[in-house]
């Protein structure tokens, strides 16, 4: 299975050990990265940060889009929600 990972280095890390080799992961720094990716690649599964690139976009609802019409599952996204204080 080909996961994409849109995450910061230390999650891609953590991600990688706790799936034990069992999947290829293909990796985006970027939005527009990842939807290329998307758009190129056989992902089957997408691990995104919805900060990614340091900012809430609205590519998050695109890439979602784009892996809803091969998922077998919809797509889960989190609620948007600001964290005050940190």
């Amino acid at each position: 299975m080909l996961v994409l990972a849109a995450i910061p280095d230390f999650q891609l890390h953590r991600l990688r050990r706790a799936a034990e080799g069992r999947f290829e992961f293909v990796r985006a720094r970027g939005w527009e990265e990842a939807l290329d990716l998307i758009r190129t690649r056989p992902v089957e599964l997408a691990v995104v940060d919805p900060l990614l690139s340091g900012e809430a976009r609205r590519q998050s609802s695109g890439a979602a889009a784009l892996l809803s019409g091969r998922a077998t599952q919809p797509p889960m996204q989190p609620p948007a929600f600001a964290v005050a204080g940190l």
